[in-house]
């Protein structure tokens, strides 16, 4: 992966998991936008990954400035974190039983 992609990995229990590999220029973020804004729409959580057991809920994503918009602190506050070079993933709501 080059330094600067982002790779926007979606789980789901019927299918495996799926990775998209979006690379810094304006149809690839209009595309990770869209991708972002359809799974959160769906239900999904999506967390920015951090080292190897750390994650981060995301909220949505700025294609004009390529940030995440992250929940942060317990009043849940929106902070802005690059998206370059980072691994995000989409997880389904599952029903528990």
């Amino acid at each position: 992966m080059a330094e600067d992609n982002v790779v926007l990995e979606v789980l789901s229990s019927l299918s495996g998991h799926t990775e998209v590999f979006l690379k810094d220029n304006p149809e690839d973020r209009q595309q990770l936008a869209a991708h972002v804004d359809n799974l959160l729409s769906q239900g999904h959580a999506v967390f920015l990954m951090e080292g190897d057991n750390a994650a981060r809920r995301i909220k949505g994503y700025d294609k004009d400035k390529n940030e995440w918009l992250l929940a942060a602190g317990r009043k849940k506050q929106l902070v802005r974190v690059s998206a370059k070079g980072t691994r995000a993933t989409g997880v389904p709501k599952v029903a528990g039983g």
